[in-house]
């Protein structure tokens, strides 16, 4: 059996606490308030977890990794656990583990399901930005045993707004909601526009804030790959003045005076662009598929009159496709021949793939096709 060594860890300093408890091995119990504490995990049962005491008592936690110890008080009888669960839409949550009284307790886990946090050990509290369509941050403190949340309004990101190419590589949803560029944003964006909007940038684009056509423009997706809306907004390296653009399932809705020229692509900057079907119009050759690279032989062509063909490694196929607004296409009716080859699953996944594919843009140096679920074609054109 193996069980979360904490006897050395809870004898050192907090900053080395959460990465000495994660050690693995036998363990004799450790004195933890008014209890003789261990913690085990259940080699029959992955994800579950628990605490147990020498008197019988004894708590479950579920969560993907062991409970991992963030802060304690004074004595030890209040244990801060980070736990890292299965959902997707919050992978994280907290709870503090209580040892003083004759019974060990849980509280009620909490937090914003936000990966980030900073931990107050002094205060027993953590403090974590909002998610979704909440922009602020939130403080949770530990109090006579209970967990108390409070607002903390917008939390400043250090940022010069008199440069903004400085903002480069910055978090595009920590820009937007930023206590240094809140004001500037809210007055373009009335009533819950402000909300929604960092809602359909909180997926941000890894690359950050980038810099294009004297702009600094961040991109992003809503975090729910079930929704389509995407989001961006920019802010002029010349004057500082802001943009925003959010699309939606009912449409796109345009902030500030020529966001819809500047943001003309809800996926990047505006030298990205969307193709038009003469762009379009011939052979490609198939590059990646979800990030991989694939074995030459998968070719999309778009073909005058709307259709779509090309070769699925050994069978060759046949559809429809439309472009019913700039960026956007629908492919329908894919069908193959039927010749027998190895590989034949591989095939079907593949066309089912391509006709899920819902969006278009220039990707250097060839085109790509995305979905609602984020996966991507990438295609250069046959040599």
């Amino acid at each position: 059996m193996k069980f979360l060594s904490i006897s050395s860890a809870l004898l050192l300093p907090l900053l080395t606490l959460p990465a000495q408890l994660q050690a693995q091995g036998q363990t004799q119990p450790v004195a933890m308030g008014a209890h003789e504490v261990i913690f085990r995990g259940a080699p029959d049962m992955p994800g579950m977890f628990y605490i147990e005491t020498t008197s019988g008592q004894s708590v479950e936690v579920e969560g993907i990794f062991p409970p991992e110890p963030i802060l304690r008080n004074a004595d030890g009888s209040d244990l801060l656990l980070k736990i890292e669960t299965t959902a997707a839409r919050c992978p994280v949550q907290f709870a503090w583990l209580q040892t003083g009284g004759p019974q060990i307790r849980m509280t009620e886990s909490f937090g914003t399901c936000s990966m980030e946090f900073e931990p107050d050990p002094a205060g027993l509290a953590i403090e974590q930005p909002g998610m979704g369509r909440d922009t602020d941050w939130f403080r949770y403190a530990l109090s006579e045993g209970r967990v108390e949340m409070t607002s903390l309004g917008p939390r400043p990101l250090g940022i010069n707004l008199s440069d903004p190419a400085s903002l480069a590589g910055q978090s595009p949803r920590a820009v937007l909601t930023a206590a240094e560029t809140r004001s500037r944003f809210l007055a373009i964006l009335p009533g819950e526009s402000f909300a929604d909007l960092a809602a359909a940038i909180e997926a941000d684009d890894p690359k950050g804030m980038v810099v294009a056509d004297g702009w600094i423009i961040g991109t992003g997706q809503h975090a729910n790959p079930a929704l389509e809306d995407r989001a961006a907004f920019a802010i002029s390296l010349s004057d500082g003045r802001v943009i925003a653009a959010h699309w939606a399932a009912d449409g796109v809705q345009w902030f500030g005076r020529g966001a819809d020229l500047v943001l003309a692509d809800p996926s990047g900057p505006t030298d990205a662009g969307f193709p038009a079907f003469e762009d379009l119009s011939g052979l490609w050759q198939v590059a990646a598929i979800k990030n991989q690279s694939v074995d030459p032989g998968l070719t999309v062509d778009f073909q005058n009159g709307g259709g779509i063909g090309g070769r699925a490694q050994c069978n060759f196929y046949k559809g429809e496709v439309q472009f019913p607004a700039p960026g956007e296409l629908r492919i329908s009716s894919l069908g193959a021949t039927r010749r027998a080859c190895p590989g034949l699953r591989g095939e079907q996944q593949f066309l089912m793939l391509l006709q899920s594919m819902t969006q278009v843009k220039f990707n250097e140096p060839g085109i790509w096709l995305g979905n609602a679920a984020g996966d991507i074609i990438e295609l250069e054109r046959a040599q």
